[in-house]
């Protein structure tokens, strides 16, 4: 039996034609309905490439312009508590002057000072209160567990004010300035009964420091709250601005080649440390006798812990 193909050319060509036009017309509804030209890989291979990365690049900043509103936000949160605590400081000031006045009475002294109190209540709140999406603005957040909390409140302390403190002050009364020799911080956790902080190092050719570590002991050194850390007399800051200067001394001039006596009474001298020394030595001894004392006292071997030769000078200078 033969067999017969029938091949219609006119309908073929005519399904063609109609599947083109349903693409095509497809091709348009997805531009139409999208609004762009590009929509797939087959639109325009090469252009979607460009595209997607322009779309990234977009999304992207976007984004960021999100996080800077957040920032944003943060510091006008932060603003409106610094505001408030400048309000409560302003006060504080206003109460303080009101109270100088002779005319007020033991109960209008007591009124005022139980505002300031208030008011430096409300301050504290806001310091340890303030927050944007339960972030703490103004204090750190819990440390992780491997972090030792004090020793955190040394480092803070150090790079958020002693350091820089320490450093104007050398400058702008003894005209030292360090040359940006590393200085290593050794948090020690071994007892010294003699030390709270001392500055050490090797010695160089030319009598300088080099190798300086600046060792803290932890289990002497005074942690508080406050900027200045600590309880007085031995105030955080004061102890770092006493070691800053022999670190700066040690790093330019012959430092070895100092008379002990010198070295400490400077670094005495620079944090106005003289209250101490006249609290130790005025009462009981007299100006007097501390006077005939100074010259026995010369070969003394003194340490940063106990009064010095110049710090005992200059408090006998200043009364």
């Amino acid at each position: 039996m033969g067999l017969i193909i029938n091949t219609n050319l006119a309908a073929l060509f005519s399904q063609r034609q109609l599947t083109r036009s349903s693409n095509g017309q497809t091709q348009a509804m997805e531009r139409l309905s999208s609004g762009m030209r590009i929509n797939s890989a087959r639109d325009d291979a090469a252009g979607l490439a460009i595209a997607t990365g322009m779309s990234s690049q977009i999304r992207g900043l976007n984004q960021a312009i999100r996080n800077s509103n957040d920032a944003i936000s943060v510091l006008q949160t932060a603003d409106g508590a610094l505001n408030s605590i400048t309000t409560d400081l302003q006060r504080i000031r206003e109460l303080s002057i009101q109270a100088a006045n002779e005319t007020n009475s033991l109960q209008n002294k007591q009124a005022l000072q139980a505002e300031v109190d208030q008011l430096l209540s409300n301050i504290e709140a806001t310091a340890f209160d303030s927050q944007f999406n339960g972030i703490s603005l103004f204090r750190r957040d819990t440390l992780m567990p491997e972090v030792d909390e004090n020793k955190q409140a040394v480092v803070d302390g150090l790079f958020s004010a002693w350091f820089a403190q320490s450093e104007a002050m050398i400058t702008e009364l003894y005209g030292l300035t360090a040359d940006g020799s590393k200085l290593n911080i050794n948090l020690s956790d071994t007892p010294d009964p003699d030390l709270l902080a001392s500055v050490s190092g090797t010695v160089g050719a030319d009598g300088k420091t080099e190798n300086m570590f600046l060792n803290i002991d932890m289990s002497d050194f005074p942690i508080g709250l406050r900027p200045d850390g600590g309880e007085p007399p031995f105030y955080s800051d004061r102890i770092i601005a006493h070691e800053m200067v022999h670190a700066v001394m040690g790093r330019t001039m012959n430092f070895n080649a100092l008379p002990t006596w010198f070295k400490e009474g400077t670094a005495e001298f620079i944090h106005g440390a003289d209250e101490r020394v006249w609290g130790i030595w005025w009462p009981p001894m007299g100006i007097a006798a501390i006077t005939l004392a100074l010259p026995i006292l010369a070969p003394w071997p003194m340490i940063s812990a106990l009064p010095t030769l110049a710090g005992m000078a200059a408090a006998l200078i200043t009364r």
